[in-house]
């Protein structure tokens, strides 16, 4: 779960309680952190092709929540810390930002509104310039990503 703040639990759901393990030492130690999962949950159903995305059927649990039930990973300790921090989901990227989490970017034909914000518990800040999600995200093919190293690397920072 995620929520509104950016406060994140990897650990308590539904009644059952499981040990973070060293997620807590880990996530508190690195400079920068990237939390991976689906927006929604029970009957997501996706389509992925020709570098895009479709929702055939939603999940009917939302993993973006007001207030999540036990804090993991604290947004106020990481933005002290001054930590970089990205909530990736198969269709939109959030940022935490001092205000809480910002939609910043969006899977290529998908409404920021119906597709990604009316499934959340909260309404998040939304980015003045709204990225598409890099199509290759959505291929079914290699995404060729030692070249773009190969180049960030070499100083071209395309």
């Amino acid at each position: 779960e995620v929520d509104a703040a950016g406060n994140v639990n990897v650990h308590a759901f539904e009644g059952r309680i499981r040990g973070p393990g060293g997620f807590p030492n880990i996530s508190a130690q690195t400079r920068k952190l990237c939390f991976v999962g689906t927006l929604t949950a029970r009957g997501l159903e996706l389509e992925i092709g020709d570098g895009r995305l479709r929702i055939a059927s939603d999940g009917t649990l939302s993993k973006f929540v007001p207030q999540v039930r036990e804090i993991s990973f604290s947004a106020v300790m990481a933005r002290q810390r001054g930590q970089e921090v990205r909530y990736i989901t198969e269709r939109a990227v959030f940022a935490l930002s001092d205000g809480g989490i910002t939609l910043i970017e969006i899977a290529d034909g998908l409404r920021a509104e119906e597709d990604v914000i009316g499934h959340m518990g909260f309404r998040p800040m939304v980015a003045d310039e709204l990225r598409i999600m890099d199509a290759r995200l959505f291929r079914d093919e290699p995404m060729d990503l030692a070249a773009d190293f190969a180049r960030a690397a070499a100083g071209d920072g395309r």
